[in-house]
């Protein structure tokens, strides 16, 4: 009684003309004796993901939810293989994928929080305790390997076949989906304001700052609001405003940075854009 989980990478830097026949050859060697289930999946452009699993015997199609990622649609796939290869007399099963990063998240068995890598790894650790041997192996796609290129063409039919049956939506595609329609959202009401920061930063993209201090941290975001001691300092003194004393203007933060000769030369010295969202 054997579990066999190989994420097998003996394809991978070979040039596409060999790596045909070195499948073939892993198959009539190492897993000479073993069932193939090929499996895919892929996504179209407004979001639809299909997944298709290649078998012995037959061939299935599912589709998942819109905003289902095409990991999600992977990793499914590679789990319905292994409940298809349940009912298959064989007691050796290859699982194929061109998904290299499910296969390594079904390796890794420490804090898996994925979902459905949880119910793989349950699966094939049942299967251990059976005279059933299991192994994953990766193959590079798109490389001329006939089940891989049936099973890649099964999964885009999965997207557009309106008579595929749909799959229930997982909680972590939810999650996914919900969030992002927030920041669509949020991003939305953030365009139509009309105020100093929204016309130095335009998305809601947080700031990237690049081993900076806290102190420099927001100084910067201070100056990107327009908020300075400089030019706010008589909201506290309950004075008029500043005004710049060559150019006689209000003195703002987008004054000095774009627009007063008198900080020419610094500006020219720094390479200092000519607009604020750069500046």
């Amino acid at each position: 009684r054997q579990l066999v989980l190989n994420v097998l990478n003996y394809l991978q830097n070979y040039p596409v003309p060999l790596i045909t026949n070195t499948f073939k050859e892993l198959l009539t060697t190492l897993f000479s004796n073993y069932t193939p289930y090929y499996t895919d999946a892929s996504q179209t452009g407004n979001e639809r993901t299909g997944l298709a699993v290649v078998g012995p015997h037959n061939t299935v199609r599912y589709r998942l939810p819109g905003g289902a990622s095409v990991f999600t649609g992977e990793l499914t796939a590679i789990l319905l293989a292994l409940k298809m290869s349940q009912s298959d007399e064989s007691s050796k099963t290859l699982i194929i994928s061109d998904s290299l990063s499910s296969l390594l998240c079904i390796a890794n068995t420490s804090k898996n929080k994925n979902v459905i890598a949880q119910e793989i790894q349950e699966l094939l650790e049942k299967r251990n305790h059976t005279a059933t041997q299991t192994a994953l192996l990766w193959v590079p796609s798109h490389s001329g390997i006939p089940g891989n290129e049936r099973a890649d063409a099964a999964a885009k039919d999965a997207t557009v076949n309106p008579d595929i049956e749909l799959l229930k939506q997982l909680e972590m595609d939810l999650r996914r989906t919900t969030y992002r329609e927030l920041l669509r959202q949020w991003q939305e009401c953030w365009s139509q304001l009309n105020h100093k920061l929204s016309r130095i930063k335009p998305t809601i993209q947080r700031p990237i700052y690049h081993n900076f201090r806290r102190q420099e941290e927001v100084s910067l975001s201070r100056l990107r609001m327009g908020h300075t001691l400089l030019t706010h300092a008589h909201l506290f003194s309950k004075e008029p405003p500043p005004l710049c004393p060559q150019c006689a203007v209000d003195l703002t933060v987008g004054h000095i940075m774009l627009e007063c000769p008198t900080y020419a030369a610094p500006r020219r010295s720094f390479g200092v854009a000519n607009n604020l969202q750069e500046a």
